[in-house]
């Protein structure tokens, strides 16, 4: 296993030298342009913690995923008012020990680094360290980032299910935190069986996803020189110096220098607002200060297209401006994608799983089901805008001469509008006074009515 990690490290070298190299070499644009080469998950956790749209990034697609509790049930449910024995279990258990807020926890910590762990707190008379069996009631959970785990055996069995993956973990629980503060501390060894290993982004190995940040972090290093500097031009340009001049035949001692040197640093520390002297001239040096707004929203924009949040919801301008309905619709689709083929599958399904091998869930009836309700819905514009095109698409069908006899109405209905093949609304019913002299004449019918011709 050493020799693997020793070739893999090998490759990561020599990757990074090569990072960034282009003119056969003889230019750097990672040196030039101040990008670390070499990145680490205390790189991402700074990033994380400092800056705003890093942040941002890293905690938008897990508080969307999990805003919205999972729906949960098997085929004991015959309707929204009774979802089964086994639902209600469920939502007791997430309610008590607020899953849904260690999940989402979790998830966020995964994508600072390169995985999460989901530590699950099982009363059983085993130490952590040894496999769960059995029942074991879950008391607790905890949520870990890379920076607070590690992997200290892995199952290096070929004929093995877990091949490959971690057996036992290490976790640090506590330790100092961002605002200076430390926790109670205390490492502990604990199996896999007790654990949800939580990774995104996975390519070519099944434990280490990519982190969130990787993609983007050049450009927020860029995005924080382009504000961070901008800031201290704008300090420097506003705080503008003095040019001090001595007329022509003006003469100057020691004494005089050093007293004229004093009260300009007295000066420049804002210790006095004027200045004494004789054969002196004042001249305020002007400055231009540069806007960084072009720049800035370039690479907003950039981050925006690499992590597929849109622009709006990225930077919260919708909180003054209304997000458009585009924009919504298509940040509801990514959340969609995501509970479809990340949180359900990767995340909830081996959890209940979990819970139902230790008793804490019931064993289903059939199979379980995992899943949400779409979030993705269209706006009132755009229903209005597809409902013309049906309706101009059905008018031209009507009004084309043998269109029935090439593709059925039943058809028609079905593949074309994407309707039921049979609509669900009655023909009218014939008025009461069918016998009316006026109804036999036509009126309320298609037909002209009927009159006397020299009416």
């Amino acid at each position: 296993m050493s020799n693997t990690y020793s070739e893999a490290g090998m490759f990561r070298a020599l990757w990074n030298r090569l990072l960034g190299k282009s003119h056969g070499g003889k230019r750097d644009r990672y040196e030039v342009f101040g990008w670390p080469k070499q990145l680490t998950v205390d790189h991402f956790l700074a990033m994380y913690h400092r800056n705003g749209i890093a942040s941002r990034i890293v905690r938008a697609f897990p508080q969307a995923t999990w805003s919205e509790a999972p729906d949960v049930y098997d085929e004991s449910r015959t309707s929204d008012e009774e979802p089964g024995g086994f639902a209600k279990e469920w939502e007791r258990l997430e309610k008590d020990l607020k899953i849904r807020h260690y999940l989402e926890r979790a998830d966020r910590l995964a994508g600072v680094g390169q995985f999460g762990v989901l530590f699950l707190g099982f009363a059983d008379n085993a130490e952590p360290y040894q496999p769960v069996e059995g029942r074991a009631e879950l008391q607790y959970l905890s949520a870990f980032g890379e920076q607070s785990v590690q992997v200290t055996r892995w199952d290096m069995d070929p004929r093995s299910p877990r091949f490959g993956l971690p057996e036992l973990y290490t976790l640090q629980t506590g330790g100092a935190r961002a605002g200076g503060q430390a926790s109670a501390s205390k490492s502990i060894t604990v199996h896999h069986s007790r654990t949800l290993h939580l990774a995104e982004f996975l390519d070519d190995d099944e434990v280490y996803g990519l982190p969130r940040l990787l993609a983007g972090y050049n450009d927020l290093m860029d995005l924080e020189k382009v504000v961070g500097s901008s800031a201290e031009t704008f300090w420097l340009a506003a705080n503008r110096g003095i040019l001090w001049s001595a007329d022509a035949g003006a003469e100057f001692d020691d004494e005089d220098l050093d007293r004229m040197k004093d009260q300009a640093d007295e000066y420049e520390h804002q210790l006095r607002r004027n200045i004494t002297g004789t054969g002196l001239k004042a001249t305020v040096l002007g400055s231009d200060t540069p806007n960084p707004e072009a720049n800035a929203r370039t690479l907003l924009q950039k981050l925006a297209g690499t992590y597929g949040i849109p622009l709006r919801i990225l930077t919260g301008s919708e909180a003054g401006e209304l997000a458009s309905s585009q924009d919504a619709t298509n940040w509801a689709t990514q959340v969609d994608n995501r509970r479809q083929n990340y949180a359900a599958p990767q995340v909830l399904r081996p959890l209940i799983e979990k819970l139902i091998e230790t008793g804490n869930l019931p064993q289903p009836q059939g199979s379980f089901t995992v899943g949400w309700d779409p979030v993705a819905s269209l706006s009132e514009r755009e229903q209005a805008e597809i409902a013309k095109i049906r309706t101009e698409s059905l008018t031209a069908y009507s009004n084309s001469t043998g269109a029935d006899m090439l593709v059925p109405p039943r058809e028609y209905r079905a593949e074309f509008l994407g309707l039921p093949e049979e609509t669900g609304y009655q023909e009218d019913e014939l008025p009461e006074d069918e016998e009316d002299e006026d109804v036999q004449a036509g009126f309320g019918s298609n037909q002209p009515p009927q009159g006397d011709a020299d009416v």
